[in-house]
């Protein structure tokens, strides 16, 4: 919320929440009138014929719904990830963008931070030759109050943390994924999730091989939000652990990576949404972009649950 409050090219027309005290916080923040504070989404979208675009930011099981009925009242939308539910959901809101012409953004703020970019800058220019192997862990334990919707996940560190680094690893290394085959399974330390832990490893394009692991159980050794990535070429290795280290033989070189607030990651976002509509030009992550990442998500579980590999293509 303060992100678009200071942002100066946005601002808030109307909000929708069934939290009454929600609702009275945020309209306050927002300097909004009682008029423009709903409790129905859909009533909201009914008065408010001046808004140009809406932010969906509820759980991710609600966003397919929301979604389609921004869309058919023919209002441009950015949607928090993961976009939805199923491959499934995703179809009908990638038919339902076609057939609006209206822009859909999925706000993947990773893709925007300062690392991701320069590891994309490095790769693409050939600083370590070919890629052939990535390696991306990410361990960082979650708890969330006991009647928090995020308990209900089978699957949470896969749906709801590894969609960012699925959609960096597209987009730092410019391919798509193939296959996957992947594992998952529980810890006595966590009350309510059924696979905490999970490890896939997908084929990419270009024969590019990529090994995500990670969990949500355990304190130790945390990684940064990022994750810590290995990615070694036919002409050396790079190493991203906060900051970002070039090993070519017996030669290291270290790339200070400026860190900055998740703010700064997200006003991101708001420009590139902003442009994309201004410039009447699809976003970078559009849900033509999004659906591959989902793909690597709903796919590694389909492999998790049938103890096969899937492909993705």
């Amino acid at each position: 919320m303060n992100v678009i409050l200071r942002d100066g090219e946005w601002e808030y027309s109307a909000i929708a929440t069934r939290n009454d005290k929600a609702r009275e916080v945020a309209g306050d923040c927002c300097g909004l009138p009682e008029s423009a504070r709903f409790s129905n989404f859909e009533e909201m979208l009914e008065h408010s014929k001046d808004t140009d675009a809406v932010l969906i930011t509820t759980p991710y099981f609600m966003h397919t719904e929301q979604v389609l009925m921004s869309l058919s009242h023919m209002r441009h939308v950015l949607v928090e990830k993961p976009l939805c539910a199923s491959l499934e959901e995703a179809q009908s809101i990638r038919d339902a963008v076609r057939d609006s012409r209206m822009t859909l953004m999925v706000a993947e703020n990773y893709r925007f931070s300062p690392g991701s970019i320069l590891m994309r800058d490095l790769i693409s220019t050939g600083k370590i030759g070919e890629p052939e192997a990535i390696f991306i862990q990410y361990f960082v334990r979650h708890r969330f109050p006991e009647s928090d919707w995020r308990n209900q996940y089978q699957y949470p560190l896969l749906v709801e943390n590894a969609t960012h680094h699925f959609d960096m690893l597209r987009y730092i290394t410019a391919t798509e994924p193939v296959t996957v085959i992947g594992s998952a399974f529980g810890s006595r330390l966590t009350d309510h999730w059924e696979y905490p832990t999970v490890s896939a490893q997908y084929e990419m394009t270009g024969g590019l091989n990529a090994h995500f692991a990670g969990s949500w159980a355990y304190d130790g050794f945390r990684t940064p939000w990022e994750g810590i990535w290995r990615v070694h070429g036919t002409k050396g290795s790079i190493l991203w652990d906060g900051d970002i280290t070039i090993s070519k033989g017996n030669t290291k070189q270290t790339i200070p990576v400026e860190t900055f607030p998740p703010s700064h990651s997200l006003k991101k976002v708001l420009d590139e949404f902003m442009g994309a509509l201004l410039e009447k030009r699809r976003p970078a992550i559009d849900i033509e972009d999004n659906i591959q990442t989902l793909r690597m998500v709903f796919c590694a579980i389909e492999s998790m649950e049938n103890m096969t590999r899937v492909t993705i293509a």
